[in-house]
């Protein structure tokens, strides 16, 4: 047994060891990218949370210093494919869970919130609410809706303001001009926004004027959401 192990094993020599192969160096191992592949996983909490960005970000930058390690002495550290490994998932947490919570807050419909457009809002013909516009205003039902707030002096800290149908909607004095078309918005919940030029979506209690006369707007909606 000694024989086959001395034929085996031919020498041990301070940088690894020596075999019919030749000598084998002993690699580091690259803690840093077992590091980013931990990160870059635990970095899925971004799809829940956009604040856990950092974490991913990391990763990302622990894995660019493993793979740095690896480049400037690669038969003294080894890790190059984990260190790849643990910057890809990075990214992909980082950039996926990034888009996901972005988009989840600004196109996504809250839960228990009926979409509703200008277009199902209009007036009928004869000048009445349509019956189910006039049936969530009844029920006081929670609604999501895309529309531009009418430009005001106020720009700031607003509680109050009128969501219309178009940018260029602004003639409010026109004989011709649809009263639907625009919708008094209160903020509620202690809650302040700020004027955009940019469509916004706008959610919240419903409340339908069925009686409204010439000059009132029949919709007012009560808004928790600003998006």
């Amino acid at each position: 047994m000694s024989k086959d192990f001395d034929r085996t094993l031919t020498g041990v020599g301070y940088r690894g060891l020596r075999t019919r192969a030749g000598l084998r160096r002993y690699l580091e191992i690259n803690g840093a990218a077992l590091v980013s592949i931990l990160l870059g996983l635990i970095g899925v909490a971004v799809f829940f949370t956009l604040q856990a960005i950092v974490i991913p970000i990391i990763g990302l930058l622990i894995g660019l210093w493993a793979l740095y390690r690896h480049l400037d002495s690669p038969k003294e550290v080894g890790g190059f494919y984990l260190a790849i490994a643990g910057i890809s998932i990075s990214i992909a947490t980082a950039f996926g869970g990034t888009g996901y919570t972005l988009w989840n807050y600004f196109f996504s419909v809250p839960r228990g919130y009926t979409v509703v457009d200008f277009a199902e809002m209009k007036l009928t013909k004869d000048g009445k609410i349509q019956n189910k516009i006039a049936e969530l205003g009844r029920q006081n039902k929670k609604v999501f809706l895309k529309g531009y707030m009418y430009q005001d002096r106020m720009r700031s800290g607003l509680v109050h303001f009128v969501l219309v149908r178009t940018v260029a909607h602004c003639k409010f004095c026109s004989p011709f001009q649809n009263p639907a078309d625009m919708i008094d918005v209160s903020i509620v919940n202690g809650q302040k926004v700020n004027y955009r030029t940019a469509a916004v979506h706008v959610g919240g209690t419903l409340f339908v004027n069925e009686n409204f006369t010439h000059g009132e707007m029949p919709y007012h909606i009560e808004a928790d959401v600003f998006r």
